[in-house]
């Protein structure tokens, strides 16, 4: 939720306050800890049952950097499928572990019997000599309510088709609280918050925590304020109620509650 001007819509009057600072007393549940899910390795066992479409494959078992499964791409794009059991809600972020031979989209998605039930962004990443993470959010992992089977790592935009390394996957659990910003004992605007179409300023509020402003407010002036479900969250199935109340001395307090 962001507080985004306190003042009047007629633009000749003066005390427009800005975005007002936002602080809490309240003490919150901790928003827990980044989890390692399952880790995937490439063997030569395990690669008998990963999908390679599009690509050749080729084990390294002594290469300097480690073991990996080098990918050599036979089109603009390709993909491996890596069998796997993903429960409900347990994972929204996959890692891989790469060296990619030239600039290539990147995405993943979650499936089950052959059908995709969700899937990342596609992310454009550079050209990467030696091992790297590439993190990809799945947000849209927290609506499944079935498990899934396999995930696929799709690559596209192979215009030189130069072979990159897979070393290995991890599939995360990432609290949506650890990587947003949210209202704390410090008063703060905010930061940059992703609402799914749009971004915008502001501060996160976990369930039955309460913020408040404290602001000289002229006479005349209104309070507007912009509230949504960041990306991170979107898909969790979150209910409650947005209550906001203002107050001021000899004034009685006027209370909104929004669905």
């Amino acid at each position: 939720m962001v507080f985004t001007s306190c003042g009047s819509d007629d633009e000749n009057i003066q005390g427009d306050l800005g975005a007002l600072a936002l602080r809490t007393d309240s003490s919150s549940e901790e928003s827990g800890k980044v989890q390692s899910v399952k880790t995937i390795k490439p063997t030569r066992e395990s690669l008998r049952e990963w999908r390679f479409n599009e690509c050749e494959p080729s084990f390294k078992g002594k290469a300097a950097q480690g073991v990996s499964v080098s990918l050599k791409p036979q089109k603009k794009s390709c993909t491996v499928n890596i069998p796997c059991d993903i429960q409900p809600a347990s994972v929204n972020q996959v890692v891989l572990n790469m060296t990619l031979g030239e600039v290539t989209n990147v995405r993943v998605r979650f499936k089950a019997g052959g059908k995709v039930l969700c899937s990342s962004e596609a992310f454009r990443q550079p050209i990467k000599r030696t091992p790297e993470s590439i993190f990809l959010g799945m947000p849209t992992a927290l609506s499944l309510d079935s498990a899934c089977d396999s995930i696929e790592l799709v690559f596209s935009g192979l215009i030189k088709k130069k072979a990159s390394h897979l070393f290995g996957v991890d599939l995360m659990w990432v609290p949506p609280a650890s990587v947003l910003p949210m209202v704390n004992a410090t008063p703060s605007t905010g930061g940059p918050i992703d609402l799914g179409e749009e971004f915008r300023m502001g501060l996160c509020l976990s369930s039955g925590v309460s913020a408040k402003a404290l602001a000289q407010i002229p006479s005349g002036a209104e309070l507007r304020f912009s509230f949504g479900i960041p990306r991170q969250a979107l898909f969790a199935n979150l209910e409650g109620d947005l209550e906001v109340t203002l107050s001021a001395e000899g004034v009685e307090p006027s209370t909104k509650t929004i669905p």
